[in-house]
């Protein structure tokens, strides 16, 4: 397997795993209050957002030379940053809204 397979197939994984935690953020979300609640489904489309143009770039990386190849790496890498910054707040004010229910 060649560097570029073996990064899809990271990306696909994490990709999973970043599905898995929307669906957990929306269940979480819909036992919160109803204003908390809509703050919620908020992230949770908005980290869908990111999600899915994750799948694009994998999509293109698929079918990448080698100079686009290196440049989608680096893209992918802040990507990736953003997205988990962006689950890790919304776990984390979900986590304070259930403590204060």
């Amino acid at each position: 397997m060649d560097e570029k397979e073996a990064r899809q197939r990271k990306i696909q994984a994490r990709l999973d795993k970043y599905n898995a935690a929307i669906e957990e953020l929306r269940a979480k979300a819909a036992m919160a209050g109803a204003r908390a609640r809509r703050k919620y489904v908020d992230q949770v489309q908005e980290l869908q957002i990111r999600r899915d143009a994750m799948k694009l770039a994998l999509l293109e990386l698929s079918q990448a030379g080698s100079h686009s190849w290196t440049l989608f790496r680096q893209e992918m890498g802040e990507g990736f940053g953003r997205v988990k910054n962006a689950m890790e707040a919304a776990r984390a004010e979900l986590r304070g809204q259930h403590k204060c229910s």
